[in-house]
């Protein structure tokens, strides 16, 4: 899977930040819906656009 995030204020001299965590929805609701738990979450291949799109285009699994 690739996500890709569309903002014109990105370019090629951009700095990126990505986080990522595990989710899920609670019952009762609530705010706390991140956790740390046994899932291996990778980010990689992040790269801001070397055009004018702004958009950082990174493949997910």
């Amino acid at each position: 899977m690739t996500l890709n995030f569309n903002w014109g204020a990105i370019n090629h001299d951009s700095v990126v930040l990505v986080t990522a965590s595990e989710y899920a929805v609670t019952t009762p609701a609530s705010d706390e819906h991140r956790f740390i738990g046994a899932a291996s979450i990778t980010v990689e291949n992040i790269a801001p656009p070397s055009g004018s799109t702004g958009a950082i285009s990174s493949p997910a699994a």
